[in-house]
C-alpha cells in the first residue's frame, strides 16, 4: 500500500487487518529512500500522545508521520504481517534493537560506570489544569550532532481540544522545527569554558485553550544520570530567575502562550548543563533590586490574569484580592517565599471557588512593613 505524504505532518493508518512492523515500512521519492522519524501514537485513555516511539502499526489505527522533505514523498506500507515472537526470540530481538538504535523516549537511565562518560538524558514534564506532556527528552550522546540528527524527535501537532505542549528550539537557528527530543554531542572536558556544557532553549504552549493564564508545573526526571561534576541550571527568562535544578523537585509558573515561538531567543526557559566554568561563562539572571508588585495583566480580564511580585530577599508573603468596599474576597498566596520574582494566575474567583461579579478589584501584597496594591478590572 502506497500513501502520498505532503511536507510536514500527515495522518496515516495501517490499512490491513494485521500488525505491520514500522521497520518494514519505507519512504521514498524520485531520488531514492527518505529517512523518517518513527510515527507518533495517541493514547485514547489518557487523551494525550504516547511517550514511546511507535514500532508497530496496529490494524486500522491512526498515527502522525512527518515528511521532512520540501516535496511530496511516498510512504510504502507492505502487506507483511508481524508475527508475535516467542519469549526467547523476542528478548534477543529487543536486545539487538536496543543496541542498534537510540531509545530516546525511554525513561531516563541511571548512571553506571559504563555510561558515566558518554550518555545521559533528562525527561521534562509539564502539567497544566488536567493536561500533561511528558514526551520531552533532552541529553547528550556520542552519536548526536549539533543541529538535526537521527536521535531527535519533532514535536507533533497540537492535540485536539485544550492541551499543553513543551518543545525545544535550536539555539543556533531561527524558524526550525520544534522538537520533543533534542540530543547533543558530548561537551568538551577541556579547553574553552564555553565548550564545557550545553544549553537547551524551550517553551510551553497551550493550543486550543481560551484561558489567558493558567497555573502550570514543570518537573525534571533523570538528574541522577548527569555527571556529578556538571551543574544543572534552569533559567526562567520571563521572571529573570536562575535555579539549581538539582535542588528543584518542581517549578510552578503561569502559562500564557497559546502560539509557538519560532526562535530560541524568544523561548521562556533555558536549561544549562556543564562545568562551573561553563555556567559562569553563560552569565546569570539579574538579582531583584526591590520588593514590588507588578501591574496585573491583562486588565481588563475576562477569563484570568497573571499576578507577579518580586522580593528583594526571602520572607513571609500575604497576597490577597479585595473588592472596592475593602472586603477580602480571596487569599492568593501565603507563607515563606524565596528572593526573586514569583507569579500566579487568578481567575476572578473567591475563596470558595465561586466566580466574582464584574467590577474593580484590588490585589494587595504585604511583605513585612511593605504594603503595595494594584487594580484589576473584571469584565465578566
Amino acid at each position: 500500500m502506497k500513501m502520498p505524504l505532503t511536507p510536514g505532518w500527515n495522518q496515516v493508518g495501517n490499512p490491513f487487518a494485521f500488525r505491520v512492523a514500522w521497520s518494514n515500512v519505507r519512504a521514498e521519492n524520485a531520488l531514492g529512500a527518505v529517512a523518517l522519524e518513527p510515527p507518533v501514537g495517541w493514547d485514547e485513555a489518557a487523551q494525550r500522545y504516547r511517550d514511546a516511539d511507535v514500532s508497530m502499526l496496529e490494524p486500522f489505527e491512526g498515527y502522525w508521520v512527518r515528511n521532512p522533505m520540501p516535496g511530496v514523498i511516498d510512504l510504502v506500507v507492505p502487506a507483511i504481517e508481524s508475527i508475535p515472537l516467542t519469549t526467547t526470540s523476542a528478548t534477543a530481538n529487543a536486545n539487538a534493537h536496543a543496541n542498534a538504535n537510540a531509545s530516546v523516549n525511554a525513561p531516563p537511565r541511571s548512571r553506571t560506570a559504563s555510561s558515566a562518560e558518554d550518555t545521559w538524558q533528562l525527561r521534562l514534564t509539564v502539567t497544566c489544569n488536567d493536561q500533561a506532556d511528558s514526551r520531552n527528552v533532552l541529553g547528550v550522546d556520542a552519536r548526536a550532532a549539533e543541529g538535526p540528527d537521527p536521535l531527535d524527535r519533532s514535536d507533533p501537532p497540537a492535540a485536539p481540544g485544550p492541551s499543553v505542549s513543551l518543545y525545544f528550539l535550536d539555539p543556533s537557528a531561527t524558524g526550525t522545527t520544534p522538537l520533543t527530543s533534542d540530543f547533543r554531542p558530548l561537551p568538551s572536558r577541556s579547553g574553552s569554558p564555553a565548550g564545557e556544557g550545553k544549553l537547551w532553549a524551550f517553551d510551553v504552549v497551550r493550543p486550543g485553550d481560551t484561558v489567558a493564564a493558567s497555573d502550570a508545573v514543570l518537573t525534571l526526571a533523570g538528574l541522577e544520570s548527569v555527571p556529578p561534576e556538571f551543574e544543572v541550571r534552569l533559567l526562567d527568562r520571563e521572571l529573570g530567575r536562575e535555579l539549581d535544578a538539582r535542588q528543584l523537585s518542581r517549578y510552578p509558573f503561569v502559562s500564557t502562550r497559546r502560539r509557538h515561538v519560532l526562535a530560541a531567543g524568544d523561548a521562556r526557559f533555558e536549561l544549562r548543563v556543564g562545568t562551573s566554568a561553563y555556567i559562569a561563562s553563560a552569565g546569570s539572571a539579574a538579582r531583584p533590586g526591590a520588593t514590588r508588585l507588578s501591574p496585573i495583566f491583562p486588565s481588563p480580564m475576562s477569563s484570568s490574569a497573571t499576578i507577579r511580585f518580586t522580593l528583594a530577599q526571602a520572607g513571609p508573603v500575604r497576597l490577597d484580592a479585595f473588592d472596592v468596599t475593602g472586603r477580602r474576597v480571596c487569599a492568593l498566596a501565603r507563607g515563606e517565599h524565596s528572593a526573586g520574582t514569583h507569579e500566579l494566575s487568578w481567575r476572578g474567583i473567591d475563596d470558595a471557588g465561586h466566580s466574582l461579579p464584574p467590577g474593580v478589584y484590588l490585589i494587595r501584597l504585604a511583605v513585612g512593613a511593605h504594603v503595595e496594591q494594584r487594580r484589576v478590572v473584571k469584565i465578566r
